[in-house]
């Protein structure tokens, strides 16, 4: 989603098949995307999404509310598609898993959202662009029950 040139991506996981009681070990989030920015060194940021949202009718009239807490951050001065971004979401899976806050997925977006940048990142509807879904969004929870 984007207005006056901010992209943001919004992406979230089901984690029902996750025991309530387990202990995350590591969540790292791999997704493909193109990035590219002027100055070189920004960082795309993971932070918390608030409340709840459809991936059918999201725009950026409609966006949920997202946390200032940075889970985590990617320098990039750019990436091609081909290239995996990762974000270490260990911490923010387990406090959806303990139940401290709901899971509403997050949102990817640069820390600093001025100057002349682009980003997009591929979505769960990506397996149609590689007929192998290689470029899907992977979310990897290594977990104790």
């Amino acid at each position: 989603m984007n207005s006056n040139d901010i992209s943001r991506s919004y992406i979230q996981f089901n984690l029902s098949s996750i025991p309530s009681h387990a202990n995350i070990e590591s969540a790292l989030l791999s997704i493909h995307g193109n990035i590219s920015t002027s100055g070189g060194g920004d960082k795309v940021v993971a932070r918390r999404v608030k409340s709840s949202w459809n991936e059918n009718t999201i725009t950026w009239n409609n966006k949920p509310n997202f946390d200032s807490f940075i889970y985590d951050d990617v320098s990039l001065p750019y990436r091609n598609a081909t290239t995996p971004v990762e974000f270490n979401l260990t911490s923010l899976v387990q406090e959806w898993i303990d139940g401290s806050y709901s899971n509403y997925g997050i949102i990817l977006m640069f820390e600093n959202e001025s100057g002349t940048k682009y980003g997009n990142f591929c979505s769960s509807d990506t397996d149609t662009y590689d007929g192998q879904g290689l470029w899907t969004p992977k979310l990897t929870i290594e977990y104790r029950d």
